[in-house]
């Protein structure tokens, strides 16, 4: 057909290509060399046989290509995502023209590329011309292994912009020019020359000044994203863990790092020993000015309170005590005491003294006080017998004495009676027996044994008869006019 092909990059066809009614032939690309227009939309004109050469360019100045990858679309991607690089980035020393030259071609944005390949053509040649190149030999470089053969794909038919005139600079072979001819076509490329090179000129011109405009906003962009920096991370560090270290550790860690240490108030905590790091602000790894302050709290270890001594207290003032060091108080039944009155604690559980949680639980048992004494029955014992008695209980015997025919210091009656209760040390009041009254002794002597006899007897006092109870008395004991209690014995001596 009369469409263009070139085996090594592709070529938007002409005006000459086939027919409206034909349908699109599929044409053969590498690549190595195609057009981001072709991979995204399939869009082709002349600035996409610039990119193509571009590529070729670059390809001739470097030995290979500026894209490779294991896969054909890998490396048709890297055309669409990434800008070709200056060839000077894998040959040193080229000169910036060069540079400029695969740059421009293989611009992605194809408006940024030269119009045609005629135009691309004589920014060649210019540089050529610069560079002094049609002198320099030619130098053939090698081509990478993993480029040798890069794989020729089929790119689908494209919409192609019309081109109704074959531009000046594709020539079709002529006939042999007449000297005159020939001589006119020499000045006129030798004028166009010209104009290229001034045209060159004024394009690398304005690129360097643009290139010192752009120089210029850079710098101030870096110094402005310096400040930002600086002031949002440049001057800032992360926080050491200090966390669970021992105070001295975590100060010594601190000061390494160039921090200064605070403290907060500690606190207790069940799980933490006393005088290891219990909390830091900021936490580790936080964001903190470089020389900047760590505040940690220490730890108090487990919270404990040791229980006061509240035995001897009254209930009132032991609740209060026990309640100060955060204790909940319990009471056990109350019991006697004979130490502490009623309504003081006798008692405490734990002990005093005891290390215990706070709102632990603590019992108390509170006095009763003496416990009550059941009251025993002297009645018809001797004074001194019930006495003994009632001391032995912790009573104590108070005696009155009455007269009463009972014998001397018998006990009469008591008060309380038996079997009442009374508290320790009470009184219990006793009456005791003066005895009968005395009865005075009368002279019986020389009186016959048998009168003396009834006359002592009518005086309540017993009689015991010496010798012959027929005889006269001639002794009496006691004598005459002795004191004696009733029933007392009489001895009379009778001969």
């Amino acid at each position: 057909d009369s469409g263009v092909k070139v085996p090594r990059f592709w070529v938007a066809p002409g005006g000459g290509g086939p027919r409206e009614e034909d349908p699109p032939p599929p044409l053969m690309a590498t690549v190595a060399s195609v057009a981001p227009g072709l991979v995204t939309d399939g869009h082709a004109d002349p600035r996409t046989d610039v990119y193509s050469a571009g590529i070729v360019l670059f390809e001739m100045l470097t030995g290979r290509v500026p894209y490779d990858g294991t896969k054909p679309i890998e490396v048709a991607w890297q055309h669409v995502e990434q800008d070709v690089p200056p060839p000077s980035r894998l040959v040193p020393g080229l000169p910036p023209m060069l540079d400029e030259l695969v740059i421009r071609a293989t611009r992605r944005d194809p408006n940024a590329r030269p119009t045609d390949a005629g135009a691309f053509l004589a920014e060649v040649q210019v540089a050529r011309d610069e560079l002094g190149a049609a002198s320099t030999a030619t130098t053939v470089l090698p081509q990478a292994q993993a480029q040798a053969a890069q794989p020729t794909v089929v790119v689908p038919a494209v919409t192609v912009d019309a081109v109704d005139d074959r531009p000046s600079w594709a020539r079709l072979p002529e006939r042999r020019k007449s000297p005159a001819r020939r001589r006119r076509a020499a000045r006129r490329e030798t004028d166009f020359r010209e104009r290229l090179r001034a045209t060159w000129q004024r394009i690398t011109a304005t690129q360097r000044g643009r290139q010192a405009v752009t120089a210029g906003l850079i710098a101030l962009v870096l110094l402005v994203a310096t400040g930002v920096w600086w002031l949002g991370f440049g001057r800032y560090t992360v926080a050491p863990q200090l966390v669970n270290l021992e105070r001295a550790e975590a100060e010594a860690i601190a000061a390494r790092a160039g921090f200064t240490v605070t403290y907060a108030e500690p606190r207790h905590d069940e799980n933490v020993a006393k005088d290891v790091v219990l909390a830091q602000e900021p936490a580790s790894r936080a964001r903190i000015l470089k020389g900047g302050t760590i505040v940690l709290t220490l730890s108090l270890g487990p919270e404990r309170y040791q229980v006061p001594d509240v035995v001897g207290k009254t209930i009132e003032l032991a609740k209060i005590d026990l309640e100060k060091a955060r204790l909940t108080v319990a009471r056990a039944p109350d019991r006697f005491d004979n130490t502490f009155p009623a309504g003081v604690v006798i008692a405490v559980e734990p002990a005093a003294g005891t290390e215990v949680k706070p709102g632990d639980t603590v019992t108390v048992t509170v006095s009763k006080g003496r416990a009550p004494i059941t009251v025993p029955n002297v009645i018809g014992k001797n004074i001194t017998e019930a006495r003994a008695i009632l001391q032995q209980l912790g009573l104590a015997a108070v005696e009155s004495y009455v007269d009463s025919p009972k014998p001397k210091d018998l006990v009469l009656s008591q008060s309380p009676p038996d079997g009442s209760g009374a508290e320790p040390g009470e009184q219990i009041k006793l009456e005791v027996s003066k005895g009968p009254p005395a009865v005075l002794v009368p002279r019986v002597i020389d009186m016959p044994c048998q009168q003396a006899k009834q006359i002592l007897e009518e005086r309540q006092l017993r009689v015991r008869v010496d010798f012959n109870p027929n005889g006269t008395v001639r002794y009496q004991v006691p004598g005459e006019n002795a004191e004696v209690p009733p029933g007392t014995e009489i001895a009379i001596g009778c001969l």
